[in-house]
């Protein structure tokens, strides 16, 4: 499904963890936790673009940690630091992530799987890349 050292990304509105693959090809996908990004670990640039007014301040930064997650994913996928990506986020964070995809990582991403797996443990994450 995705080879080593492929980056999987497991996120929601307020916080995302990168994993890394570390099996080989053809093993089961055995995942190491690489970083554990908040708010605060992810440069802000202000919120997410035009917000409608019925946006609560929680809405608003869910959409701008999200823009910010996609920007760093980017600038991993142009240093070719993010060649196989699998994406697993809710729903919502996933529509927001994908307004901001750079072609490059759209080209990386294997995978996107709209679920909230923020509290899974990694062999329940590996477990729903079968």
């Amino acid at each position: 499904m995705i080879s080593k050292n492929g980056l999987v990304v497991v996120a929601d509105g307020h916080g995302a963890t990168l994993y890394r693959n570390t099996a080989d090809k053809g093993a089961p996908v055995e995942l190491r936790e690489q970083i554990t990004l908040g708010p605060r670990d992810l440069r802000d640039d202000g919120p997410a673009g035009a917000a409608g007014s019925d946006s609560s301040p929680r809405d608003i930064d869910e959409a701008t940690f999200a823009k910010q997650l996609t920007q760093r994913l980017n600038r991993m996928a142009m240093d070719g630091d993010a060649e196989e990506v699998v994406i697993i986020v809710d729903p919502t964070t996933l529509g927001e992530m994908r307004r901001s995809y750079h072609a490059m990582l759209e080209k990386a991403i294997v995978k996107e799987i709209p679920k909230t797996l923020t509290q899974a443990s990694p062999d329940e994450i590996a477990a729903a890349l079968e």
